[in-house]
């Protein structure tokens, strides 16, 4: 019986015994230069002192001489894309101290002439795209300094740029560079009929890679601006003491949004300005969109502004409905609705002044006083005929139901 017992305690002591540690492999050559590299380059001088930018320019050529070393011993090495990532990037930092880019420029071309992989000549080819770009704003800096020495200014912009940024997309719609270059090519949008149309085909394409970008999210919302004018537009949302809101109350009179926040203090200005605007025009009416989280801080600067408007509150600020809707950058921001409810403009920032200005000369030189003429021309409802604002806790018969806090823009 003990003899048994001893047989089976053997048994259980080698179905649970566990396969001895294995010691971690020792790494290799190429590890341990990439290791050396990534610590030198995480100990870059602090900014501050006489002697910063000669220390920062000797350690962005220590880091270089470091990453060509890798790529001259190990140029198939698993981390050789890594590598000439950070080459092209340090020639850049190294050209942005020196003023100059002849470095960054002949390696880039030695890459695309013979790029070792998709991902060198994805690099190479991002990069290419930059130094165009740099030559676009070197330029438009030269027009500057001609324009306030009197003297005829040179050509700004390289339309090259324009193209070279549609065809990297075309070619590498899954870089990660996409995005950020589509946000670049939004910016001159607006040169041509012909160079919006690019942007918009290069953002449609970029989307199908990035559709969940948040700045592509931004892009389209503000590409859709244009296309939506005179299209109607309904805001819903709740006041400062919860009553619930649809502009489809204000029917009869052109409607200016203005959304703002308290701690903005280029909005309050604004603010004050368009109360002042308002007074003068009669026929316009003001809705304030606070960014604020809470109500108070409302109530006490509109206050001090002497504000009488209504005044939503958005709790989500710039991750709420209104800013992801209309891809809106800056504050204050304009929207303008006709007496229709259609849209009329949108505007952001200093912007905010032309909108309204255009949109209080169509009520300026309206025929009809008592019964005013919409921005975009046609006659309107009397203000005697508008519906009643919304009871508390309440909408009027047809609006739609929002929750408590939310602004929605829908069209």
């Amino acid at each position: 019986m003990a003899r048994a017992c001893m047989t089976m305690l053997a048994l259980l002591s080698l179905g649970s015994a566990q396969p001895a540690p294995t010691a971690p492999a020792p790494p290799t050559s190429d590890q341990v230069l990439w290791r050396q590299i990534e610590t030198l380059d995480s100990a870059a001088p602090a900014p501050g002192g006489p002697d910063w930018y000669a220390s920062l320019r000797a350690h962005r050529g220590r880091v270089l001489a470091a990453v060509r070393q890798y790529l001259t011993l190990y140029p198939g090495g698993p981390q050789r894309d890594a590598a000439i990532r950070r080459e092209l990037e340090l020639l850049y930092e190294v050209g942005s101290l020196e003023a100059r880019f002849d470095s960054l420029r002949t390696r880039v071309e030695e890459l695309l002439a013979a790029p070792p992989s998709h991902g060198a000549e994805t690099e190479a080819a991002f990069w290419h795209l930059r130094l165009i770009r740099l030559r676009t704003e070197s330029d438009a800096l030269e027009a500057r300094i001609a324009q306030e020495s009197l003297r005829p200014p040179p050509a700004s912009r390289d339309p090259t740029w324009v193209d070279a940024a549609a065809g990297f997309t075309a070619r590498y719609p899954r870089s990660a560079y996409v995005p950020r270059i589509v946000a670049l090519l939004s910016e001159e949008a607006g040169a041509s009929a012909e160079t919006e149309q690019r942007y918009r085909e290069t953002l449609g394409l970029a989307l199908r890679n990035w559709s969940k970008h948040a700045t592509l999210r931004e892009l389209v919302a503000r590409a859709s601006r244009e296309d939506r004018i005179g299209q109607p537009v309904r805001v819903t949302g709740t006041d400062l003491d919860g009553r619930a809101f649809d502009s489809q109350s204000m029917r009869g009179r052109a409607v200016a949004f203005v959304v703002w926040a308290t701690f903005d203090a280029e909005a309050c200005r604004a603010a004050r300005e368009i109360e002042a605007i308002r007074l003068a025009h009669p026929a316009l009416q003001v809705v304030g969109v606070s960014f604020d989280a809470e109500p108070d801080p409302v109530r006490r600067v509109t206050a001090d502004l002497g504000i009488g408007w209504r005044q939503l509150l958005d709790r989500r600020g710039w991750g709420g409905t209104v800013s992801l809707e209309w891809g809106l950058r800056q504050l204050p921001a304009l929207l303008v609705l006709d007496a229709d409810g259609a849209l009329f403009g949108v505007a952001e920032g200093a912007a905010w002044r032309e909108l309204l200005a255009r949109a209080s000369e169509r009520l300026r030189t309206s025929d009809a006083a008592a019964s005013p003429m919409t921005p975009g021309g046609s006659p309107a409802r009397a203000p005697q005929d508008r519906p009643e604002p919304s009871p508390p806790g309440g909408t009027e018969a047809g609006a739609r139901e929002v929750t408590p806090g939310a602004i929605t823009a829908a069209r």
